[in-house]
């Protein structure tokens, strides 16, 4: 059995309370004497001895109901099957060249295992031999496609593919179970990597693989920079709010990149009519808007007609209001709009690690369902014991307390 919740399994500690309330309940009584008692002394005088076993019965069901609760919130599954075929991995294989010879000791391995290995189709052919690569065009449009021909109880999924820019284009792809993905990057179709100067003289860039921003003494392995920086001299910023404390966070956040950084900011917190801006960050759309600018605008919703270098929040970037700030993730939000509006971003023509992961979704769509079915049972069985709960704490106030 495996639980999808498991932390809710601290609610358990409640199961204290039904035996707290029967033994408070268990307390001796005080005898009062009152005027005509002593007449009906001798028939009220048999008493309860031991434990009535119809209240141990109730303490027991209540126990039972918390337990059971419990059970329900934790979302527990049974994997029956998945236990057999734990160690079962299929390999999903684009048809492409460069793929096939990046990974070719991967891939013959798994063959040799006996593994499954398929190649992205529309009828998910298995591989036979390496060398027989069929021709497909835009196989990333099959690859959810082949995902579905395979059965997913069980079964974990490696997935070899060419990290290109198009498969942005795709909608998202579901995998039914783990997978770790294999990308592969084809050094005919890296672009130079745009780069802005920092004060030092060290070039900012994104890294084409990770897709972080980084500072790069030297060129990193099998890439090139462009021939010039995407902007030279310092990044004008203009910060206009009126909340003040706002103002002062979106100020710490840009300090903080220039300190990492080292990037040449040169902030105004008031607009100078001769200076021509880089980055403005206000809470008011400015009447003009220059192309050539961008703007992030917070505490308005995004309109349904926008432009490219405009961005909204819809809260202020205030501790309180905006999560950006209560994460600590404003300074490298603000970093990533940077880098897009620099043209920094995908610009070695292929995909990082990172957005590449970001293209796959990982689903238990046969976990989640075998969760359903068992939680409607045991809903049942909650509403049962829930019955003959009330009707016995009914009964245990209507049974006679007299000989």
């Amino acid at each position: 059995m495996e639980l999808l919740q498991p932390w809710m399994l601290w609610g358990a500690a409640g199961i204290v309370l039904p035996f707290a309330i029967h033994f408070w309940y268990q307390k001796k009584g005080k005898v009062l004497e009152w005027a005509a008692s002593r007449w009906l002394f001798e028939k009220t005088s048999l008493k309860h001895r031991g434990v009535r076993l119809h209240e141990i019965l109730l303490l027991l069901v209540r126990c039972a109901l918390i337990l059971l609760l419990t059970l329900i919130l934790s979302q527990p599954i049974f994997n029956f099957r998945e236990n057999s075929m734990a160690d079962k991995t299929v390999h999903i294989v684009e048809p492409n060249a460069a793929v096939v010879n990046e990974y070719r000791f991967e891939l013959e391995n798994a063959l040799r295992k006996g593994e499954k290995v398929v190649w992205v189709d529309k009828q998910a052919v298995e591989m036979e031999r390496i060398g027989n690569i069929p021709k497909v065009n835009n196989p990333a449009q099959y690859l959810q496609n082949t995902i579905n021909h395979i059965p997913a109880a069980g079964v974990s999924f490696k997935i070899y593919l060419a990290s290109k820019q198009g498969l942005l284009d795709q909608p998202k792809i579901y995998v039914p179970g783990a997978f770790d993905l294999y990308p592969a990057f084809d050094s005919t179709d890296r672009r130079p990597l745009r780069y802005l100067l920092n004060s030092e003289g060290e070039k900012l860039a994104v890294h084409p693989q990770t897709g972080i921003l980084e500072v790069f003494g030297s060129e990193p392995a099998g890439y090139r920079f462009a021939s010039a920086p995407a902007h030279s001299g310092p990044v004008y910023v203009l910060v206009k709010f009126k909340n003040s404390l706002e103002r002062q966070t979106v100020t710490a956040a840009i300090e903080a990149l220039e300190t990492v950084y080292k990037i040449p900011f040169d902030i105004d917190e008031s607009e100078n009519a001769d200076r021509k801006y880089d980055w403005i960050l206000a809470d008011q759309l400015p009447a003009t808007i220059n192309p050539q600018s961008i703007y992030l605008i917070s505490g308005k919703p995004e309109p349904i007609q926008k432009r490219n270098n405009v961005h909204y929040l819809p809260d202020s970037m205030r501790l309180p209001a905006s999560e950006l700030v209560q994460n600590g993730r404003l300074p490298e939000w603000l970093g990533e709009k940077m880098a897009a509006h620099f043209g920094l971003v995908g610009n070695s023509g292929m995909l990082s690690t990172q957005q590449l992961r970001s293209i796959f979704v990982e689903a238990k769509p046969a976990a989640e369902q075998a969760a359903t079915s068992l939680r409607r049972w045991l809903l049942l069985l909650l509403v049962l014991l829930t019955m003959l709960e009330r009707w016995l704490a009914l009964r245990k106030t209507t049974l006679p307390t007299y000989g």
